[in-house]
């Protein structure tokens, strides 16, 4: 359905000087590259992978050092890639069909897992420490458990299914299906697709929003961003935005959805309060990949037909600054030192080269880091007779946890009455409860939820 343009006056917004930005501090030539794919941090070690399909290889790169390590050729056809805290491993799609497991470290393949074809897009399951990977050219997507390395189930979607992003509080996986015209909807325990949700065509790139658990997907045929509740799996908004939208990221501290629209030289920052488009931010043609870096509140935008990045302030919806990278920049990963500075590296698909741009003249980051939303954990998940449940990150005035069913009655209630804290560990016992599925919601003032089958 058409979406409706806010009556809040939507003014286009141009480059605003005087404002701190990040510059341009290193280019790192690759030695051996023609068409860098995606790339990623593995925070461990502070070592960045990117795919490279031209030389069938990953190029590593030190990020502290801002320096070329190394560069592996032990993959066919390298698309995605993403790096897994739980086991320390890196898996990347090969788009002949395969997901190499490979060391977080060395970036050798240690294992090649058979999936479908035209293995694409990657998405990590945190809690339950599975990898699901979109198989363009079979209208799959394989679920891979991570601790095993073996193909779980293999689920058909649609054709042509294009990207992944993974709900925690629902424990849900959302993949966009351009051809199909659909959302699908997986869940992330029983491995079963559970929904689907009909959209316009070509539905692009999809995103989590934590806080509000709702995703946010571009749809490029109908120029709009559609909006599903994960505690429902329906659609419940329409947004019509710029031209050809492609690139989608949610900012966590201001609550926005950004979106690219490839087509229409701009940035549409949508309110998800309100789920409306709330400013243009004038960028350039051909903007496609966004990142969001929570330090500095800051959206950068990788425009691969001018060959710039543009970072836009969250704060103010302004253009900061227009820098030029290496040809047709893409991906981007953000590597920080806490307290001290942040780095944001741009892989140029064409120019044999990463850029990497840095903080303010002074190297001091600009504001401090928002603290993370709180999270639960639930485990044995599912569960028989008892479960624990966990909370991480900073919280206050904590109260109760609730187990609620499916139709968001409460049926179990335990008193915690806590202070601040930068979380806690209780055990909670599951008699009276049947068997099915439930949800633990912790009360405070950073509410938290997470999904629990209790079996029996």
């Amino acid at each position: 359905m058409a979406g409706i343009k806010s009556a809040v006056v939507i003014a286009m917004l141009s480059v605003v000087t005087g404002l701190t930005a990040q510059n341009v501090v290193a280019t790192i030539n690759l030695p051996d590259t023609t068409m860098l794919r995606d790339m990623v941090l593995n925070d461990s070690n502070n070592l960045i992978f990117c795919t490279d399909q031209g030389w069938k290889s990953l190029q590593i790169i030190d990020a502290p050092g801002r320096a070329f390590v190394d560069t592996v050729l032990e993959q066919s056809s390298p698309e995605g890639i993403v790096w897994n805290p739980a086991t320390g491993k890196l898996y990347v799609s090969n788009t002949d069909s395969t997901v190499n497991v490979c060391d977080g470290t060395t970036g050798s393949v240690l294992n090649s897992i058979t999936v479908g074809a035209g293995a694409s897009a990657l998405c990590l399951n945190e809690t339950n420490n599975k990898l699901y990977c979109a198989n363009l050219n079979d209208g799959t997507v394989s679920i891979i458990d991570c601790a095993s390395e073996t193909v779980l189930n293999t689920v058909t979607v649609g054709s042509y299914p294009f990207d992944l992003c993974w709900n925690a509080a629902f424990n849900k996986i959302y993949c966009t299906v351009e051809d199909g015209m659909a959302l699908a909807i997986i869940d992330g325990v029983t491995d079963q697709l559970v929904g689907a949700v009909e959209t316009g065509p070509y539905p692009w790139n999809v995103v989590s929003n934590d806080e509000m658990n709702r995703v946010y997907y571009s749809v490029f045929g109908s120029n709009s961003v559609e909006v599903v509740d994960c505690s429902t799996g329906m659609r419940v908004a329409s947004i019509s935005v710029g031209r050809g939208p492609k690139g989608i990221v949610w900012a966590s501290e201001p609550n926005h959805i950004y979106v690219s629209c490839f087509s229409g030289r701009w940035v549409d920052v949508i309110d998800c309060q309100l789920n409306m488009v709330m400013a243009h931010v004038g960028v350039g043609s051909g903007v496609d990949d966004l990142l969001y870096e929570p330090t500095n509140n800051k959206v950068y935008c990788a425009a691969t037909l001018t060959d710039t990045v543009v970072t836009i302030d969250c704060e103010t919806q302004q253009q900061c600054r227009k820098l030029h990278v290496g040809f047709s920049p893409g991906k981007m990963v953000r590597y920080a030192v806490p307290g001290e500075s942040v780095m944001v590296f741009v892989a140029n698909e064409a120019s044999k080269s990463i850029t990497v741009l840095g903080d303010n003249p002074t190297g001091i980051a600009e504001r401090r880091a928002r603290p993370e939303p709180c999270r639960l954990a639930v485990w044995p998940n599912p569960a028989r007779n008892q479960v624990t449940v966990r909370s991480q990150g900073r919280a206050s005035a904590l109260t109760k946890i609730e187990i609620v069913n499916a139709s968001g009655r409460v049926r179990l209630e335990v008193p915690v009455g806590l202070g601040e804290t930068n979380g806690f560990e209780t055990r909670i016992g599951l008699t009276g409860l049947g068997p099915g599925v439930y949800f633990v919601r912790l009360e405070g003032d950073r509410p938290a939820v997470q999904q629990l089958v209790v079996a029996r």
